[in-house]
């Protein structure tokens, strides 16, 4: 039989992993077989942790009765002061402070205490946007359970020090932490492995990836609704409100009310503040005309003075601002965030100056603060290398960029409406190489044995396939080789000399969320050209991607015949919207066009006044001036066929002509070692597969080789790649358009990983005439020809649209 010592500390163990039902059932029986003062106490300290769970008050009632209690050692009084300053947390951070720095002190001699008092004076500090003085409480916690060998509890600290790592914005950091730590933290009960999950989703938050966090979200809340977890409970719904305030007001607001009654019936009166301030600032910042939220948030104010509630405060000020200026009445300006905040505070808080400044005629202001914002966001984007992460990282820039792009375009000026058409895009691809020690020779088990998954699996989402990919992303996410994101951006006199150099002309267009601009750069100078309302280039590209994709199937002669009428008038009215009102401005066969996320569908050597030009689609002026210049002569030329495309090994074989001595792969050498190995050891490479374009998961769209799909993913682990790529496979030239002018997709993760140019297709092809017309583009690549000029000397053919994306020329 067990004694009541012994269950005690079984009971604490069951406590600290979760598992409340166990600790209860030993504190019990515990407290049956002694009679010792302080080891009941003890057994007390811990039911209050768990009573805490749905009712903080009596649970803080509990440990005062024992503060009050004579005749305890002080050991166990120092135990009661570490579990109430752990409770206090979520009521008054201050007081909890006093209790936690009590128990800190004279802790020194338990390492397994002492680090859940650090845990929990980490997350005060956490609470009150100190994320410096959190990390040194998790790093000490971290040190103690190393030198300990307290497997778990050290594991618990690596989280903890990712929470930290989020909090300062180093998310790479964060979430290398936490997908260590969190295996050994899922397996010691489902209750933290719902916690876990809880954070997980404020990273993915915090990560530009909301849609995510949702999902994640909602299973946290039916988690801890099941095993009675109230406080959790009420935690995760408010990060899910918070989640939604953008996408559904209605629903966050719903959301935050009740995560704040249900934090009040517990007792936790600075979360329920907290969630009040976040509903009403969402129901003011949905611009509904809601008195009673505006008298609600001035009540409320007067109530957000703790240092606890510093976050919630400033929100509450800068939606109550905004408000007032939209409904153009004044209101004092708001202090601004300390530059120690939060990245996301601040990202957040420069939106609204932005927007104020543009509607109170402040414009220098607006666009001073955006470029600073914009800057801001592209340094943090350049803590990783995944072309994921940093396009999901810009939905905090993405509303600054379309302010700052109204108020540019408002005021007409060249340079301004150039300058944001640049910092609108290339967030995705770097202007600097990437760089680092780690070997694309080895390929990560994670993209192997995915592939095997997919090779005997019915379906591409089984909840294996998906738990596979998520591994890869988060490994790509969180691994040390980075390319930096090029902060500087070239202007319009540099721009304009290197185009003169090449004889050729930059349409760069801007859009805001209503109205399109372009400006135009060339031998005639810089112009603005407005070219109209987004609603109506939406409509004129409605439908062309469906008569693009037919055109390039097999149909009888009157079908056939229909849909190529039905494209050219399409087409034809495209042409009118995004390229008549600029035309008079191109005077010469080369452009480069560099286009918003809304004009990404776009077939530009379709339109008829481009078919005899030579076209390039950049990513930026910026990122094409950095690859753009004398490119080096082809030597090496590697080709790979695909199973199952009836003329795969035709195409490379004609095109392969026009390189003696090119490596050729087909049949049985057709796998995606042989693609890393031929994209290291080429120049050039030519790879003629099934392709497939996957909008919900653009990295992992991929081309179709004997051992699985080669995937974007696959793309971004190269550390040496060919300056040339060629995508024969359809769809591959498309993008998904991520938060305003972000796209991502196989193209894109070439460029990302240096390739200067990659010739694709952004629809279905056929077949038979990719065959004929890629032979010729290389014939004139062979001769020295430049990409896009190589792809005019072909001629256009509308069964096989391919473009030059990057520095065709």
């Amino acid at each position: 039989m067990l004694s009541a010592v012994d269950l005690y500390e079984r009971a604490v163990e069951h406590a600290r992993a979760g598992r409340n039902r166990a600790a209860r059932r030993d504190l019990d029986a515990a407290a049956r077989r002694t009679t010792d003062r302080d080891l009941l106490a003890r057994a007390k300290i811990t039911g209050a942790f768990l009573q805490a769970n749905t009712d903080v008050p009596a649970a803080i009632r509990t440990l005062d009765e024992l503060l009050a209690e004579p005749g305890l050692s002080f050991e166990t009084l120092v135990l009661i002061h570490a579990q109430r300053g752990g409770i206090l947390i979520e009521t008054d951070g201050e007081r909890a402070l006093v209790n936690l720095n009590f128990a800190a002190e004279h802790l020194s001699h338990d390492p397994l205490r002492l680090m859940a008092v650090l845990f929990n004076r980490g997350s005060v500090w956490l609470l009150r946007d100190d994320p410096r003085r959190a990390s040194t409480d998790f790093d000490r916690a971290a040190e103690l359970a190393t030198t300990h060998g307290l497997e778990w509890h050290a594991a618990n600290a690596r989280f903890n020090q990712g929470m930290a790592s989020m909090a300062a914005g180093d998310l790479v950091h964060a979430l290398r932490l936490m997908e260590d730590s969190r295996p050994l933290i899922e397996r010691q009960s489902p209750v933290l492995a719902a916690s876990a999950e809880l954070l997980r989703a404020e990273l993915l938050l915090s990560a530009g990836l909301p849609d995510e966090g949702t999902e994640v979200l909602r299973t946290c809340v039916t988690s801890f609704a099941r095993h009675r977890m109230r406080t959790d409970q009420a935690e995760a719904e408010y990060l899910l409100a918070r989640t939604l305030a953008d996408t559904d007001p209605r629903e966050a607001v719903r959301l935050a009310r009740r995560a704040a009654a249900r934090f009040r019936r517990l007792g936790g009166k600075n979360y329920a503040d907290r969630a009040d301030a976040l509903a009403l600032a969402t129901s003011l910042n949905s611009r509904r005309k809601d008195t009673a939220s505006v008298r609600g948030a001035e009540e409320l104010l007067d109530r957000l003075e703790s240092d606890d509630l510093t976050s919630a405060r400033d929100q509450l000020r800068l939606a109550l601002e905004l408000h007032h200026v939209r409904a153009g009445r004044p209101w004092p300006r708001t202090p601004d965030l300390p530059d120690s905040a939060p990245l996301v505070s601040r990202l957040a808080e420069a939106e609204v100056r932005v927007e104020i400044a543009k509607l109170t005629g402040n414009t220098d202001e607006a666009l001073d603060r955006a470029r600073a914002s914009v800057e801001l966001l592209r340094a943090w984007q350049g803590t990783t290398d995944s072309p994921e992460l940093r396009s999901s990282l810009a939905m905090h820039g993405y509303r600054i960029i379309e302010h700052a792009a109204s108020v540019a375009m408002s005021g007409g000026d060249v340079s301004d409406v150039f300058e944001w058409s640049e910092r609108s895009r290339g967030f995705v691809v770097g202007n600097v190489e990437v760089g680092g020690t780690e070997s694309d020779e080895v390929e990560p088990a994670e993209l192997e044995a995915l592939r095997g998954v997919l090779a005997g699996s019915a379906g591409h989402d089984t909840p294996e396939v998906v738990q596979l990919r998520d591994r890869v992303r988060r490994r790509q996410w969180a691994r040390e080789r980075i390319s930096r994101v090029g902060i500087d951006i070239v202007d319009i006199e540099h721009t304009q000399r290197a185009l003169e150099e090449r004889d050729a002309t930059l349409v760069a267009y801007l859009s805001d969320p209503t109205e399109v601009s372009a400006v135009v750069i060339g031998g005639s100078g810089a112009h603005v050209v407005p070219i109209g309302s987004r609603s109506a280039i939406r409509a004129a590209l409605a439908g062309l991607q469906a008569d693009l994709d037919m055109t390039s199937a097999e149909l009888r002669p009157g079908l056939s015949d229909a849909v190529r009428r039905s494209l050219r008038a399409r087409l034809s009215a495209l042409s009118k919207r995004i390229w008549s009102p600029l035309e008079s401005y191109v005077g010469t066969r080369r452009v480069a066009v560099s286009a918003p996320a809304a004009l990404a569908a776009v077939p530009w050597n379709l339109l008829a006044p481009l078919q005899d030009r030579s076209i390039s689609v950049v990513t930026s002026a910026t990122h094409w001036m950095h690859h753009a210049g004398a490119m080096d002569p082809i030597r090496k030329v590697g080709f790979i066929a695909g199973p199952n495309v009836p003329r795969a090994d035709t195409e490379i074989e004609h095109a392969a002509k026009q390189w003696p001595g090119a490596t050729v792969l087909e049949g049985p050498e057709a796998t995606t070692a042989n693609v890393r190995t031929l994209a290291r050891e080429t120049d050039l490479l030519h790879v003629a597969a099934h392709g497939r374009h996957t909008p919900g998961n653009p990295m992992f769209s991929g081309l179709e080789l004997l051992d699985g799909p080669w995937f974007g993913h696959d793309v971004a682990e190269l550390t040496m790649v060919p300056s040339v790529v060629v995508l024969s496979a359809c769809e591959l030239g498309r993008s998904t358009a991520r938060w305003g002018e972000e796209t991502i997709g196989m193209a894109r993760a070439w460029l990302h990983s240096g390739v200067r140019c990659v010739i694709a297709a952004p629809c279905t092809v056929n077949d038979a005439a990719t065959s004929d017309y890629l032979a010729a583009v290389h014939s004139g690549l062979a001769s020295g020809l430049a990409p896009s000029d190589a792809l005019l000397a072909a001629g256009p053919d509308e069964r096989a649209p391919f473009l030059a994306f990057g520095a065709g020329f």
